[in-house]
C-alpha cells in the first residue's frame, strides 16, 4: 500500500515539476523577447518623432520597457520556479490522490489525522506560494520604479 502511495506521488511530482519548469521558462523567454521588441519599437519611434511632447512620451515608454527588461533579468528564474512549484505541486498532489487513485484516498481520508493534516499542509504550501509570487512581483515593480526614478 505504501509503495503505491510513493509511486503515485513521485510520478505526479516529476510530471508537475517538468511542466511548471517548461511553462515558466518559456514565459520568461517570451516576455523578455516581447519587451526587447517593444523597446526597439519605442526607440525607432523616438528617432522618427518630430515634436518635443511626442519625444518625451516615447522616451518614457522606451525607458519603461528597458526597466522591465532589467527587472526580469535581476530576479532569478529559480525564485519564480520555486514559487510556481509551491503553487502547483500541492494542487497536483491532491488531484492525484482524489481523482487518479480514488481507492487510495478512502483509507487516507478516513484517518482522523492524515486526511485533514494533508489538506492543511497543502493549503499552507499553497498560501506560501501565493505569498512568494506576490513578493516576487512586488520586487520586480520596485526595481522598475527604482530604474525610472
Amino acid at each position: 500500500m505504501k509503495a503505491e502511495w510513493v509511486s503515485v506521488l513521485a510520478a505526479v511530482a516529476a510530471a508537475v515539476s517538468a511542466l511548471v519548469g517548461l511553462f515558466v521558462g518559456f514565459e520568461q523567454l517570451a516576455t523578455a523577447s516581447r519587451l526587447r521588441r517593444e523597446a526597439t519599437f519605442w526607440l525607432e519611434s523616438l528617432q522618427a518623432a518630430t515634436s518635443e511632447e511626442e519625444k518625451l512620451v516615447l522616451q518614457t515608454l522606451h525607458r519603461t520597457a528597458i526597466a522591465r527588461i532589467f527587472s526580469l533579468r535581476l530576479v532569478p528564474i529559480r525564485r519564480i520556479l520555486s514559487t510556481a512549484y509551491y503553487m502547483v505541486l500541492p494542487l497536483a498532489m491532491l488531484f492525484a490522490l482524489t481523482w487518479i487513485t480514488p481507492e487510495l484516498i478512502i483509507p487516507f481520508a478516513s484517518n482522523l489525522w492524515t486526511g485533514p493534516a494533508a489538506l492543511l499542509v497543502s493549503a499552507m504550501i499553497l498560501y506560501l506560494g501565493i505569498l512568494r509570487m506576490a513578493t516576487t512581483l512586488a520586487e520586480q515593480r520596485r526595481m522598475v520604479g527604482a530604474y525610472l526614478d
